[in-house]
């Protein structure tokens, strides 16, 4: 299900929300957070958001209005039957599937909503129907409060509810609303949403909203909206772990009658004498954190270790880079993790794939029909036609190239642009983050669809590895992301597993002697101080491999003799 988040001036509030949806809540597809701002300072709270959030989708509202923006949200993006609507103050404390609630939702046509913002153990039983899995309320019941009946029988929440796509677009298409709060009210008084016989809600609570601030004006704020944006500029947000919400009381006078000379707060709402002992129990998220700690645990399915390889690389660490990078900009798809490429995944989908490296081992096995038999062939920094002399062990096709694009391998293909308009695609999966523009700006001048790895999932791989990895290897993960019904790799041999020697058929070797990635010698050994191994060591890579295939070896990772030798325990 998706989830749409309404915020305004309020970034460290909502930076709060998020961790703890990310923490708590399941079957989340996409969430979309629809902001607004006063000014850059609240501005500048969002996109430093972004930054941290990597699968979060920001949206601004303040060029096209509150109720167009969410209007084409509903209508364009918003992939899910019924959507999750929330606010930006709201902490979840206990866990929520979305998959059970929308299938509650689904299977009772009479219900407009489904709520899990409130303890419904405040209340009597006999108010509820109780389902097992959930609870409903009659609204055409009376009860002996009116607060009662007005709690229980709201039709419309624009906070921790889900609520049908459809009714929502009735809505803002004939009602003008401006805000949230416009939302809720047009909402709960639309007959729309009260032509809806039941209620249905949560047996358990699993979110409080925690009003530091507010437009209604509840009661006395703790803090101003611009002190709490400072902390977030000033990379500090609240330490979810130095506190327990189950455990905080609740202001139960105006519920029950008490004239508390003030607009109400409900039970389920955390009550403002713990809001200091909140915001006050903050920690500090680095520049890694924001940048590259946030994205998934895994790589191709393969679990993050719990404390990552050593370094071995003579470039600097990823986060280090990453702080680097911060001061220089820009980046390829904002640091989020990876970054699929539509077209491509429909033309990868269900294919068989030869991933053909350039090993001398090859020469003489007579793979080149094999090769060419696959749908699609992909070969690493190629960057000419293969040579006739090589069909018969090499195969004759070059449907996409795997590149590096550094200049010397840009200034290769350049000498060979019909090669390079021939393609089908040509992936970077390793682009150079410190040269986007001079990348784009070739690949813009070939005929040939193009994609790019994201940086954020670049540098994830990279960490993980324990090196900066070859484009051979980074581009197997890279595949792996799609769904491909086989991937045959073969002429890979992590220069002869460590051992380096000859490590290039003569073909490659001369050609990338010729476009300068190293000297040519007598026997085709290209030096390896030119080759930059201080930059790729190749042990870590062979580790990560193993780790590969150990998961998919066979599904769908298929590996010629040598790998099968070297890796197949």
């Amino acid at each position: 299900m998706d989830i749409i988040i309404f915020s305004k001036d309020r970034a460290f509030q909502l930076y709060t929300s998020l961790e703890t949806i990310q923490k708590h809540v399941s079957n989340v597809n996409n969430i979309y957070v629809q902001f607004a701002y006063s000014d850059k300072k609240y501005l500048d709270g969002y996109e430093k958001l972004n930054k941290i959030f990597n699968d979060v989708t920001f949206i601004d509202e303040t060029v096209h209005g509150f109720q167009n923006t969410m209007y084409a949200l509903l209508h364009s993006e918003i992939q899910s039957e019924n959507v999750m609507l929330e606010v930006d103050d709201t902490i979840y404390y206990k866990n929520l599937d979305l998959k059970k609630c929308n299938d509650i939702l689904n299977q009772n046509t009479n219900a407009g909503k489904y709520g899990f913002g409130f303890d419904y153990t405040i209340f009597n039983n006999s108010y509820f129907t109780d389902h097992n899995t959930h609870l409903s309320v009659d609204r055409s019941n009376t009860y002996d409060r009116e607060l009662i009946g007005l709690v229980l029988n709201y039709p419309f929440n624009a906070s921790s509810a889900i609520h049908r796509k459809k009714d929502l677009l009735s809505l803002l298409t004939n009602e003008q609303i401006n805000t949230p709060v416009e939302l809720e009210i047009k909402g709960s008084t639309s007959e729309i949403f009260n032509s809806y016989s039941i209620n249905l809600y949560n047996k358990t609570e699993v979110v409080k909203q925690i009003h530091t601030n507010n437009s209604l004006n509840r009661y006395e704020q703790v803090y101003d909206i611009e002190t709490l944006n400072n902390f977030i500029l000033n990379n500090e947000v609240v330490d979810i772990d130095k506190f327990n919400i189950e455990n905080f009381d609740t202001d139960m006078r105006w519920f029950n009658g008490e004239d508390i000379g003030r607009f109400p707060i409900f039970p389920w709402e955390v009550p403002p004498k713990h809001h200091k002992d909140i915001i006050e129990s903050r920690k500090t998220i680095s520049l890694s954190n924001e940048w590259w700690g946030n994205t998934k645990n895994n790589i191709i399915g393969i679990p993050l270790s719990k404390k990552a390889p050593i370094w071995k690389s003579s470039t600097p660490p990823p986060a280090d880079q990453l702080i680097d990078l911060g001061n220089k900009g820009p980046f390829v798809n904002s640091f989020r993790d990876y970054n699929k490429d539509k077209d491509l995944e429909n033309y990868l989908k269900n294919k068989r794939i030869a991933y053909v490296c350039p090993s001398p081992h090859l020469k003489g096995k007579k793979l080149g029909k094999l090769i060419d038999s696959y749908d699609i062939v992909v070969r690493i920094n190629q960057a000419y036609h293969m040579k006739e002399q090589d069909w018969e062990d090499y195969g004759k096709r070059t449907d996409i190239v795997m590149n590096c694009l550094n200049h010397i391998k840009i200034d290769a293909l350049k000498e060979n642009m019909s090669f390079a308009e021939s393609l089908k695609y040509i992936i970077c999966p390793m682009v150079s983050m410190w040269d986007i523009q001079r990348v784009h700006d070739f690949l813009d001048t070939t005929k040939a669809p193009w994609h790019n790895v994201c940086d954020g999932y670049l540098f994830k791989c990279f960490n993980e590895i324990g090196t900066t990895a070859n484009t051979g290897l980074m581009g197997i993960i890279t595949l792996l992301n799609y769904n491909v019904k086989e991937l045959f790799v073969t002429g890979m041999t992590f220069f002869n597993m460590n051992t380096f020697g000859k490590v290039y058929n003569d073909t490659y070797h001369d050609a990338a002697a010729k476009a300068g990635n190293f000297s040519s010698t007598e026997n085709k050994t290209p030096d390896i101080g030119e080759m930059r191994m201080d930059i790729h060591e190749q042990q870590p890579q062979i580790d990560f491999f193993q780790r590969m295939v150990d998961k998919y070896h066979n599904n769908p990772l298929v590996l010629d003799d040598y790998l099968i030798e070297n890796f197949v325990k």
